[in-house]
């Protein structure tokens, strides 16, 4: 996530300064989400722009979640089916840990804007990890 307020910092340096390799969950991120990263208020560094749209492109990435798990739940055996569910509701119930254990300790708004953005990523990368489900 952090690399999200960089990316922004970056944008306002100018194309002088090269952005960082993307990770296998940026290379991901929407169009329609990179739009609004880079217009508005988003764009200035403003917290509650960047988390508005954090939070609706990981809705957007929720939805492509279920619908990888749908799909690949479909290709599945029984023994695997049952432990791709059991895998999945224990990413459900602790989803949150990763992002937590990153963040220990940070405060005020950007803290904010880190953990919006870290569930965002644990959100694609859970969607990465379905789709090779094998």
């Amino acid at each position: 996530m952090r690399k999200l307020a960089l990316l922004a910092g970056l944008m306002l340096a100018g194309p002088a300064l090269a952005a960082p390799a993307k990770t296998p969950a940026e290379q991901r991120y929407s169009p329609a989400f990179e739009q609004c990263m880079s217009t508005g208020d988003a764009a200035q560094g403003v917290n509650y722009a960047m988390i508005a749209c954090m939070t609706h492109e990981d809705t957007q990435q929720d939805k492509q979640l279920n619908q990888a798990y749908k799909a690949t739940m479909s290709r599945l055996g029984p023994a695997q089916k049952t432990a791709l569910r059991e895998s999945e509701r224990a990413w459900i119930k602790n989803r949150s840990a990763p992002c937590d254990k990153k963040l220990a300790g940070e405060d005020g708004q950007m803290a904010q804007v880190d953990a919006a953005g870290c569930h965002l990523d644990e959100t694609i990368n859970r969607i990465i990890f379905i789709e090779n489900y094998k």
